[in-house]
C-alpha cells in the first residue's frame, strides 16, 4: 500500500521525532494506530534486529536508493526484438496441430 505524499512525509517525521526520543529513553505512549505508536512500534522491530523492519526505517528517513535500469558502464541496455506471424507456423512445438488442421479444413476457402 502506497500512502500519499503528504501522508508520507508526516509518517517520517513521525519516525523522526520518535526516534530522538527513545534516543533519550523516554518511549511514549500514544493512540494506538497514531503515525506515532505504529513508528515506535516500527523502530522497536528495527531495534530487535527485524532485517525488513530496518530496512524500512533507513528507506523513510534516507529514501530508497534508485534502481539501476540500465545503460550504465555496468548494465547495458536491453533490447527486445518481437516477431510474429500471422498464422503459426505448423513445424512449431507451440501449436498444437490437430487443432490446427480442423481449423485449417473448416475455414472458408
Amino acid at each position: 500500500m502506497t500512502l500519499p505524499m503528504t501522508r508520507q512525509r508526516e509518517f517520517k517525521q513521525a519516525l523522526v521525532m520518535e526516534a530522538k526520543s527513545l534516543e533519550n529513553r523516554k518511549p511514549g505512549t500514544y493512540p494506538k494506530g497514531s503515525l506515532r505508536a505504529i513508528a515506535q512500534a516500527l523502530l522497536f522491530r528495527a531495534s530487535d534486529g527485524d532485517i525488513a523492519a530496518i530496512r524500512e526505517v533507513a528507506d523513510r528517513i534516507d529514501g530508497k536508493v534508485p534502481q539501476a535500469i540500465g545503460g550504465s558502464d555496468e548494465l547495458t541496455p536491453q533490447r527486445i526484438t518481437v516477431f510474429w506471424r500471422d498464422t503459426p507456423d505448423p513445424n512449431s512445438d507451440l501449436v498444437d496441430t490437430a487443432n490446427h488442421d480442423a481449423e485449417q479444413t473448416s475455414r472458408p476457402q
